[in-house]
C-alpha cells in the first residue's frame, strides 16, 4: 500500500488557465503523458514486489516445511542405518494423510522420507540401508557414497512379504557396531505391523533408535485372500482378516469371494470378514469343470475395500501335492509310554506344513522307492547296506535332504555295513556326557536353545572326521563338541544329530528344538524344490545347477524373467510377489506357487520406547533458510528500478512531468 499511496500523492491535476483559443483546439492526450503512464505503473511493479520480499525476508525465520533431517547435537559425523519396510501391509495408506498426499502408500512416504534423510547427510557421514520384509536384506552395506544410496533407494519396489522388525532391528545393529562413528542412529521408517504388538521395539546401546514418523503406522480392517486351489469340482480358498481394535458403529458390510476369468463372474460365495483364518470353497460350473487346468488364467478376487487392496486377489493355482518325509525309525524304541505314532511323525503332523509323512521299515536301496521323497529322516540304525549307501548318495545329489539321528546302534554297524558315501567319519558312542547344550551362538534353534540346558541325555555320538572342514558346526554341547552339524552333498543336504530321536536316550524329543529342527528339515526341501508351495519371500536354493531360470506369471498371462542371485557358487532366489512362478533348471521347467503370509493382515503397530521419538535425533519440522535467495531478489528490483530511471531520464520523461 505503501508504494501505491506514494504514486498517488505524486500525481497532482495539472493548474488550469483560461485560453479561449483553446476551443478551436481537437482534443489530444500528449505523447509525454502517455509514456509517463506506463513508465508508472512499471515502476509501482517493481516497488510492490521490493516491499513483498522484504516481508518474505523478515519471515524467513518461521519458514517451516515437512522435511526428514538429522540433528546433530555434538556436531560431529553420523552412522546411519536406514530400515525401510518393503512388506505388504505398506500398501496402506498413512494413518495420517493430508489432502496433498490422497493416494499415497505407507512405502511411497517412507521413501520419500529416505531420500529426503540421505540429502541431508553431509561429508564424513556413513549410511546403510537395509529392508524389513522377511528375510531381511542389506540393500547397502555402510558407504559415503550417498549418490549410490539414493539410486539403489529409488531402485526399490514394493512387495508381498511378510514384516521382520526384530531382524532389521538386529541386522542393523551388527553393521553399526564396528563404525568407527561414536553417533549412531537405526532410523525405523515402518508402520511398525508385524504380528507382535505387544512387544517394544528397542535397539541395544550404543545405537539409539529413531521413529520418525509415528503417524505412518495405524490400525486398520484389513483381509487378505491366502490362497486358492482347485481341487477337482470346486475352488478351495483360504482367507485371513484383522479386525481394528478401534470401536465400530456397524457391523460389518458383507462381501462377497468371486471367482473371475478377466471380467466375468463364475461362481461366488458371500463373506463376513471376521478376525482369523477361515476356509471356502466355490463350486465350479460345468463348463469349467471339465477343463483340465487353470491355464485360462482365473482369479479369485474378495470384493469391497479394507486396507490392503492388493491382497484381496489371488491367480487360482493347481492343488500342490503333498511332498512325502519318509520317517525310517523302530516304532518299538522311538514311541512314547502313552503309544501312538513315533515323535517323528506326530512332530511332522503338529508343524501343520504341506508335507506328509511316509513310515519306511528301512532305508530304500532302489531308485525308485525314493521317487516323490523330498526328505529323509533316519534314527539310530545300525549302518547301511552297499546299496542303500549307493541310491541314497544319489538321491542327495539330486537334491534330497537327509536328517540322520545317531545313536548306539550306529556306532555298533555289523560288518558291511556303515555309513561311508554319506558321512565322512567313524560314529563312536560314549556315555560320560554334559547335561545339555551351550545357549552360546546357536544357529540353528536361536530361542529354542534355552530348552537344550538340560537334557538328561544316556549318551552321545561323536563322529570322528576325516576333513573337518567338509561339515558345518550349527549347535554343540556345554563342553564344545558338535551336537548338530551338517554339510552339502552333491544338490542336497545332511544334517547330524547326536542323539537319537527316542524318549529313553534323553529329553531331545520333548523340547521345542525338536520341532525347530524338523522344520529346518522340511525348510531346506522346500527351498530345493521338494515342496511345490511357499510362503512369499521364503528362500528357494538351486545348488549345482548350472541354467537357472525363473519367470514371473502375471494373472493377465504375461510373464517376467526374474534374475536370481549367485553366491557363493549357489543360486539363491527369495520371489517376492504372490503368484505363480515358472523354473527352468538346466531345462527341466517346473512349476511353483506362492502364497501370501497371514501374519501381514494384522495392522496393529507395535509400540517403541519415548527415546526413540526425542528430537535431539532428528526432526521432520525443518526450517528452511531463503534469505540469500530474497537478498538476491532485492538486488535484482533494485538494478531494474535505476535502469528503468536511466531509461526514463534518457527519454525525457522527468522534465516532461516536471512542466
Amino acid at each position: 500500500m505503501v508504494p501505491l499511496l506514494a504514486h498517488m500523492l505524486r500525481r497532482r491535476p495539472p493548474t488550469e488557465r483560461p485560453f479561449a483559443g483553446i476551443a478551436f483546439v481537437p482534443a489530444q492526450m500528449a505523447e509525454a503523458q502517455q509514456k509517463a503512464a506506463i513508465e508508472d505503473r512499471a515502476l509501482l511493479a517493481i516497488r510492490i514486489s521490493a516491499v513483498c520480499m522484504l516481508a518474505v525476508l523478515g519471515a524467513t525465520p518461521l519458514i517451516r516445511c515437512d522435511s526428514l533431517s538429522l540433528a546433530r547435537p555434538a556436531g560431529a559425523s553420523v552412522a546411519v542405518v536406514v530400515v525401510l519396510d518393503d512388506s505388504a501391509s505398506m500398501r496402506a495408506q498413512p494413518g495420517s494423510t493430508s489432502e496433498s498426499d490422497r493416494g499415497a502408500t505407507r512405502f511411497s512416504k517412507a521413501k520419500q522420507a529416505a531420500q529426503q534423510l540421505l540429502g541431508s547427510l553431509r561429508s564424513g557421514d556413513v549410511v546403510a540401508l537395509v529392508l524389513a520384509g522377511r528375510p531381511v536384506r542389506v540393500a547397502l552395506a555402510p558407504s559415503r557414497d550417498f549418490a549410490t544410496a539414493l539410486r539403489l533407494l529409488e531402485e526399490r519396489r514394493q512387495s508381498d512379504r511378510a514384516t521382520d522388525l526384530a531382524g532389521a532391528l538386529h541386522l542393523a545393529e551388527e553393521l553399526l557396531r564396528d563404525l568407527p562413528q561414536v553417533d549412531k542412529r537405526v532410523v525405523l521408517l515402518s508402520d511398525r505391523a508385524d504380528g507382535a504388538s505387544r512387544s517394544s521395539l528397542a535397539v541395544r546401546a550404543p545405537a539409539k533408535l529413531w521413529v520418525p514418523l509415528a503417524q505412518l503406522g495405524g490400525d486398520r480392517d484389513d483381509c487378505a485372500v491366502l490362497r486358492a486351489e482347485r481341487r477337482r469340482g470346486r475352488i478351495e480358498v483360504a482367507t485371513a482378516c484383522h479386525r481394528s481394535a478401534a470401536p465400530h458403529h456397524s457391523k460389518p458390510a458383507p462381501r462377497h469371494l468371486q471367482l473371475r476369468r478377466g471380467t466375468q463372474v463364475m461362481a461366488q460365495v458371500p463373506v463376513v470378514p471376521r478376525a482369523g483364518t477361515a476356509s471356502w470353497s466355490l463350486t465350479l460350473p460345468q463348463r469349467a469343470k471339465r477343463a483340465n487346468s487353470v491355464a485360462e488364467h482365473w482369479n479369485v478376487v474378495l470384493t469391497g475395500s479394507d486396507a490392503v487392496a492388493a491382497n484381496d486377489e489371488v491367480p487360482v493355482m493347481a492343488a500342490p501335492v503333498r511332498a512325502r518325509v519318509g520317517v525310517v525309525s523302530d516304532a518299538s524304541r522311538a514311541s512314547v509310554v502313552t503309544g501312538g505314532a513315533p515323535p517323528v511323525e506326530k512332530g511332522l503332523s503338529a508343524l501343520g506344513m504341506s508335507v506328509r509323512a511316509q513310515p519306511l521299515a528301512s532305508v530304500p536301496d532302489r531308485r525308485a522307492d525314493f521317487d516323490g521323497l523330498r526328505a529323509l529322516v533316519v534314527d539310530d540304525v545300525p549302518g547301511l547296506t552297499p546299496a542303500q549307501r549307493r541310491e541314497l548318495a544319489a538321491w542327495l545329489d539330486r537334491g534330497g535332504v537327509l536328517l540322520l539321528a545317531l545313536g548306539p546302534r550306529a556306532a555298533a554297524a555289523p560288518l558291511g555295513a556303515g555309513f561311508s558315501s554319506v558321512l565322512d567319519g567313524v560314529v563312536r558312542w560314549e556315555v560320560d556326557v554334559p547335561e545339555g547344550a551351550t545357549t552360546d551362538a546357536d544357529r540353528l534353534f536361536g530361542t529354542s536353545a534355552k530348552g537344550l540346558v538340560a537334557l538328561s541325555p544316556k549318551g552321545r555320538a561323536r563322529l570322528a572326521l576325516g576333513e573337518p572342514g567338509l561339515y558345518e558346526v550349527v549347535s554343540r554341547w556345554e563342553d564344545g563338541e558338535p551336537l548338530v552339524w551338517r554339510k552339502r552333498h552333491g544338490r542336497g543336504m545332511v544334517i547330524v544329530l547326536g542323539l537319537p530321536l527316542s524318549v529313553d536316550a534323553s529329553d531331545f524329543v520333548l523340547r521345542p528344538a525338536f520341532l525347530v529342527l524338523l522344520q529346518h528339515v522340511v525348510d531346506q526341501a522346500r527351498s530345493r524344490g521338494g515342496v511345490g508351495q511357499s510362503i512369499v519371500g521364503a528362500q528357494w536354493l538351486f545348488p549345482g545347477y548350472r541354467d537357472v531360470r525363473v519367470h514371473f506369471q502375471h494373472r493377465d498371462g504375461g510373464e517376467l524373467q526374474v534374475e536370481p542371485t549367485i553366491k557363493g557358487g549357489a543360486v539363491k532366489f527369495s520371489p517376492p510377489r504372490v503368484g505363480r512362478y515358472r523354473l527352468e533348471l538346466d531345462g527341466e521347467q517346473s512349476m511353483r506357487t506362492v502364497t501370501f503370509d497371514s501374519s501381514e493382515v494384522d495392522m496393529r503397530p507395535r509400540p517403541y520406547e519415548e527415546s526413540a521419538s526425542a528430537s535431539e535425533l532428528g526432526s521432520n519440522d525443518t526450517r528452511v533458510d531463503v534469505s540469500a535467495y530474497v537478498a538476491l531478489a532485492l538486488l535484482l528490483l533494485l538494478a531494474l528500478e535505476l535502469a528503468l530511471r536511466l531509461r526514463g531520464a534518457r527519454l525525457g520523461w522527468g522534465r516532461r512531468k516536471i512542466a
